[in-house]
């Protein structure tokens, strides 16, 4: 039967149970359950390690329960057998069961889950029995049950005590639940923490007094092309190859720990693993490192260098939008100049058709001007002022037209070879900006045989099958034509190729070459849908190709050359231009056809002219740009009182776009500069078009 000693007075009416010694039989030596009349035998109660013996019942009964149930872990004893003789309060609570249900029931059936019973049991009876064992402590951290059958992980302090009635064991259970809870909430708040820092694309860091890395997150690891592991009690100087970088490190580190003061640095460089560059804006401030208060930097470096990439390409774009401006003013005013120089040169022309060695020298003079005029066109369309006007066009026509102009520009040391296929077909392109690309690589070829050579222009078409976009690396199937320059020169060297259409980028002198043609060229031939690249090797010579998406429209009709009859006329022409030179060489030219000549110095002398005039006026022939009043301004006026009035435009840069939105969409376009045959036929055909509604 199961003896359990009677409550002590104090116990009565609390609730739950104190602590009482039970047993499944009264031994001998026992002639009452210890806590109720105390054990005359003697009983060696022992801490865990040697300590005195007592005498049972030489500690009160009720001060020994009221110390157990204060305990805050489970008190457990069990005898030899591994039954279970005491229960403190704390059991009860742990457990779920009272010391009356728990009294002389195996320990093991209790509280340990069935599948470390079978294993348990001979160990712990072996610790029990074992010589010398009285007095010794062990400490283990094991799942127990509770009385649902739910299990704990708990940290079990076991000690083995004597008495007459023979050996026994001491357990306390401490429940270690809220620890492990506790523990895996900051494990998960520290992972977190982790995990956020390194996700912070900053370089966050700690260092301790001596300069090494106490905390490093993913963003100093990789600058510096190694671990976060790695880098822990570690210094700068260990992975970064510049010792200047490495004492201004140390310096600031030195300094905010001295002073006890945060600082910040605006900027600062670390050269990384890859030896790039980077730029920093850091704060540094100290720090009291855990609980031992080591002095620590800790600091927050943000990486500037792309915000300065940046900066340094706006600015640059700033500065090329200016220089765009200029350029394009540039332009415009010189494309004047070239419009009286042209127009000039080809009336002299004419007056020294008998005179071989006057054409020589005119013929010299008008050269110039066309290579004038092609820069002027470079800086146009760099500054992009000169507006595509894509059509359907015949490029090997295109190529043979250029020929003569080509040989001149070229020169006796080279050899022009001009192969072109006349069944290639047409392309979708600005005729002028094409003419660009050809002139752009003619003079880029010619240039890279200074000592003479031979040039090839070739033009063909390419079909589907066999298409060499692939192999250079672009995408499309075609059908295409092609336009390849080949030159006989010392080729391109490896490094400067991939840079060749790069704007500015030279290898020529300064006073040889901008830096703009060949990118131009890129440019326009993109925007045209089409492919350009180089083919070389060093001393073999280069090849230029250009692939162009073929149309399937009909080319447009090709404009008489410069050298074609101009066509008369009868009409009469207001032309107006502020320019003197210019608007003298627009009246020569017309007025020598037989057309009747107004002639104004700006958009409001030119309205009163047509405000005045007493005939009718068939067609105004105004400068775009002008001061004052514009081209387009004046001409609004004009036709608000001469409606049937036909329009031509002239600049040196214009926006077809702009002028359509002025209402004067039927207007004909010429740029500067223009020789006066092109002037005399646009303003033939503008004449002989319907007349505008």
């Amino acid at each position: 039967t199961v003896a359990r000693g009677p409550r002590p007075p104090s116990d009565r009416g609390r609730p739950g149970l104190a602590y009482r010694w039970v047993a499944a039989r009264r031994p001998a030596g026992y002639d009452a359950p210890m806590g109720a009349e105390g054990d005359r035998s003697e009983a060696r109660g022992t801490t865990c390690g040697a300590g005195p013996s007592v005498r049972a019942g030489a500690v009160a009964p009720d001060l020994l329960a009221a110390v157990l149930d204060a305990s805050p872990d489970a008190v457990v004893l069990v005898d030899a057998a591994l039954r279970v003789v005491g229960w403190n309060r704390q059991a009860t609570e742990v457990f779920g069961l009272t010391a009356g249900e728990a009294a002389g029931r195996p320990a093991l059936d209790l509280l340990a889950p069935a599948h470390l019973r079978a294993t348990a049991a001979p160990r712990l009876e072996e610790f029990v029995a074992r010589p010398g064992a009285v007095g010794e402590c062990r400490r283990v951290e094991v799942p127990l049950m509770r009385r649902d059958g739910r299990e704990f992980v708990a940290r079990v302090t076991l000690g083995v005590h004597e008495t007459a009635a023979g050996r026994g064991l001491a357990c306390f259970v401490r429940d270690l639940t809220e620890v492990r809870r506790a523990e895996a909430a900051r494990r998960d708040g520290e992972r977190r923490l982790r995990q956020i820092i390194d996700l912070v694309p900053h370089f966050i860091f700690a260092k301790d007094a001596e300069g090494r890395f106490v905390l490093v997150n993913e963003a100093v690891a990789k600058a510096y092309g190694t671990t976060v592991e790695a880098l822990l009690g570690r210094r700068d100087a260990d992975f970064n190859p510049n010792p200047q970088e490495v004492d201004h490190f140390r310096d600031d580190d030195l300094a905010v720990l001295r002073e006890g003061k945060p600082k910040r640095v605006a900027e600062e460089v670390l050269t990384d693993a890859t030896g790039r560059t980077r730029v920093l804006e850091t704060i540094k401030i100290p720090f009291a490192l855990g609980e031992a208060g080591t002095p620590t930097v800790l600091g927050v470096s943000t990486d500037l260098t792309e915000r300065k990439r940046v900066e340094a390409d706006l600015l640059h774009a700033q500065r090329m939008e200016g220089i765009g401006r200029l350029a394009g003013g540039v332009a415009h005013d010189f494309n004047n100049v070239l419009t009286a120089i042209l127009g000039s040169v080809q009336l002299l022309e004419a007056r020294l058709a008998s005179d071989p060695t006057g054409r020589r020298e005119v013929e010299t003079i008008r050269t110039a001007a066309e290579r004038a005029a092609s820069l002027t066109r470079q800086l146009l369309t760099f500054a992009r002022r000169d507006h595509a006007r894509p059509q359907a066009v015949d490029l090997a026509a295109l190529t043979l037209d250029l020929e003569r102009m080509l040989r001149r520009v070229l020169g006796s040391p080279v050899e022009l070879v001009a192969d072109v296929d006349a069944s290639a077909g047409a392309v979708e392109v600005d005729p002028g900006q094409m003419e660009q690309v050809i002139v752009n690589l003619v003079v880029n070829a010619r240039d890279a045989m200074p000592r003479g050579g031979r040039l090839t222009v070739r033009t063909r078409a390419v079909p589907r099958d066999a298409c060499p976009v692939a192999a250079a690396g672009h995408a499309g199937d075609g059908p295409w034509v092609e336009l390849s320059v080949t030159d006989t020169g010392e080729g391109i060297p490896p490094a400067v190729l991939p840079r060749v259409f790069e704007p500015f980028f030279s290898t020529k002198p300064a006073a040889v070459g901008t830096g703009l043609g060949l990118s131009i060229c890129y440019g326009i031939v993109k925007r045209s849908g089409g492919h350009i690249w180089a083919e070389t090797a060093p001393g073999r010579g280069t090849t230029f190709r250009v692939l162009l998406p073929r149309s399937e429209k009909a080319p447009a009709p090709r404009a008489p050359s410069g050298d074609d009859a101009a066509p008369p006329g009868r009409e009469t022409v207001l032309v107006m231009d502020d320019e003197d030179a210019v608007r003298a060489t627009m009246v020569r030219t017309l007025a020598d056809l037989g057309y009747r000549v107004l002639a104004a110095g700006g958009g409001e002398e030119g309205v009163e002219l047509a405000r005045t005039h007493p005939g009718r006026i068939d067609l105004v022939l105004a400068d775009v740009v002008m001061p004052g009043t514009s081209g387009p301004a004046a001409v609004e006026r004009i036709l608000a009182t001469r409606p049937g009035t036909r329009v031509v435009y002239v600049s040196g840069y214009y926006d077809p776009e702009r002028l359509q939105e002025l209402g004067s969409g039927s207007a004909a376009l010429l740029g500067k500069p223009f020789t006066p045959a092109a002037l005399a036929r646009t303003v033939r055909t503008t004449l002989d078009r319907a007349a505008p509604r």
